[in-house]
């Protein structure tokens, strides 16, 4: 339903028992009173879609006391993109308490927050069954912000909550944020896509759970890790790649070397390594291991500033070290290349 229904449209909506999904797009809504009345009736709602809308008043009258709108019961899939104007101030750097938080359906799957920059994540508390859930463009500075345990001093009649907690949840989406460390911050543990591009992330190292050794062993399912457009100069030779990831993606940093190491080849499954848009001068190797690569580029696509070129025997020699054998050995070292 488009930017023109009224108080009418909703008891129209309301005579749909057994209505799966509905979408409200438009600048029309900025509290949830109607809604509220309306999908007390729905039931079966399994597909809730609110964009566009400046909903600054989440808080209607609950005979138990409860603080936040209910959404309806039995949703799946809740789409809450560029809506939400309310909850805890975006640079309050308290902690959230668990109790205070917005509840969402214990049956979501998934969740889309995008485009939300006048709130908290932290301010929702995510449901264990969430598969998938994108936070694109939210001006998120902390993804450890989410966590509150009894380490954070949570209060002892508080349940905790961690990312952890989110065994379902296989997709997450933050990218075009404002994250400029991943110290602190346990990923769930069954992600296989981690997307982290156009971020303010400046190194890779094993301070990172993500990057550590003896931690990111929990990380199994791992197949995806999106780096690019980030700010990144470096990359410790104690950083560890997750064991199975397959692609990696660290387009358009700010990397002038990349050195092989035992922790960048951790995983056996990598096969896809795009470093293209960084100003990279030299590559090396300080492991005996074999790489699996069956892509490596090293284009400048997208850069606008110009950089050295890495001369064809110093990248072959290093690529004939980590048993890579290129399809075709090419003079302009700047390319895709592609292995056997």
């Amino acid at each position: 339903m488009g930017h023109h229904f009224t108080e009418d449209c909703f008891e129209f909506i309301q005579s749909f028992g057994n209505l799966k999904k509905l979408q409200l797009t438009g600048p029309v809504l900025d509290d949830v009173s109607d809604m509220s009345t309306t999908f007390a009736h729905l039931n079966s709602l399994e597909t809730l879609v609110i964009l566009g809308h400046k909903i600054r008043d989440w808080n209607p009258t609950n005979y138990d006391g409860y603080l936040y709108y209910r959404f309806p019961r039995d949703l799946e899939i809740l789409n809450l993109s560029e809506c939400i104007h309310a909850g805890p101030a975006r640079y309050d750097t308290s902690l959230v308490l668990p109790s205070e938080r917005i509840r969402l359906p214990s049956t979501l799957q998934e969740l889309d927050l995008s485009g939300n920059l006048n709130y908290r994540f932290e301010a929702f508390l995510l449901p264990g069954s969430l598969r998938r859930l994108s936070m694109i463009c939210s001006g998120i500075r902390s993804l450890s912000k989410y966590d509150f345990t009894s380490e954070d001093g949570l209060p002892n009649t508080e349940v905790p909550v961690a990312w952890a907690d989110l065994k379902n949840l296989v997709s997450l989406d933050v990218s075009a944020n404002v994250i400029s460390t991943l110290d602190g911050w346990t990923p769930p543990p069954n992600l296989v896509s981690l997307d982290l591009a156009s971020n303010r992330l400046k190194e890779v190292t094993s301070n990172s759970s993500l990057f550590n050794k003896k931690i990111n062993l929990r990380f199994q399912h791992l197949q995806r890790l999106n780096l690019s457009n980030n700010e990144i100069e470096s990359i410790d030779e104690s950083a560890y790649f997750p064991p199975n990831v397959v692609f990696v993606n660290l387009e358009k940093n700010n990397l002038t070397q990349f050195i092989f190491t035992d922790g960048m080849l951790n995983s056996k499954m990598l096969c896809s390594l795009n470093l293209a848009g960084n100003g990279i001068e030299h590559i090396g190797a300080k492991t005996a291991k074999k790489a699996n690569l069956r892509e490596f580029d090293l284009s400048l696509a997208g850069r606008d500033r110009p950089a050295r070129s890495i001369h064809p025997d110093s990248l072959y020699e290093v690529l004939d070290h980590l048993g890579l054998t290129t399809t075709r050995r090419k003079r302009n070292t700047r390319s895709m290349h592609q292995f056997l």
